[in-house]
C-alpha cells in the first residue's frame, strides 16, 4: 500500500505543474491525479442563430467539458443572446494534453450543437497569466 497526500497550492508560477507533474509521474505510473484545477466562467452569448425550421429564437445552454467530466449551465428561454454568468471548475490530471470544449446547445431542438468553442488548456497555460479572457 502506498499513501500520498498532496495539497494544491494556488501560484502563477509554471515551474509548479511541471514540478507537481514530474513527482506524479515517478509514483504513479497508471493512475490519473489532478494536478490543476481549470475554472472556466462562461458570461453571455451573441447573436445565436434561430432554428432553421421553425424559425423560432432558441432554447439555449451550455455543456462544459473536460475530458470526461462535463457540466451544464441552466437553459434559457427562447434568446439569442442568453446572459449565462457560469462557472464550471475542472480538476484536470493531464492539463497540457487536455481540451476544454463548449457547446451551446438549443433545448427546443433535442440538444443540437448551434455553436461550439474548443480550446487545448496547454493555450491556456502558455500564456503569461494563465487566463485568457
Amino acid at each position: 500500500l502506498n499513501v500520498s497526500l498532496q495539497y494544491f497550492s494556488l501560484t502563477k508560477q509554471k515551474s509548479a505543474l511541471e514540478i507537481i507533474e514530474r513527482k506524479n509521474n515517478e509514483m504513479i505510473k497508471r493512475e490519473k491525479v489532478s494536478k490543476a484545477l481549470l475554472v472556466c466562467y462562461i458570461d453571455r452569448c451573441l447573436n445565436l442563430p434561430r432554428s432553421k425550421k421553425k424559425c423560432q429564437e432558441p432554447n439555449p445552454f451550455c455543456r462544459v467539458k473536460v475530458e470526461g467530466t462535463e457540466t451544464k449551465t441552466q437553459t434559457f428561454e427562447s434568446q439569442t443572446n442568453p446572459q449565462f454568468e457560469h462557472i464550471s471548475q475542472f480538476l484536470c490530471a493531464n492539463p497540457l494534453h487536455e481540451k476544454l470544449k463548449i457547446d451551446v446547445c438549443n433545448a427546443q431542438s433535442r440538444n443540437e450543437v448551434i455553436a461550439y468553442f474548443e480550446m487545448p488548456i496547454k493555450q491556456i497555460y502558455d500564456t503569461d497569466t494563465m487566463t485568457i479572457d
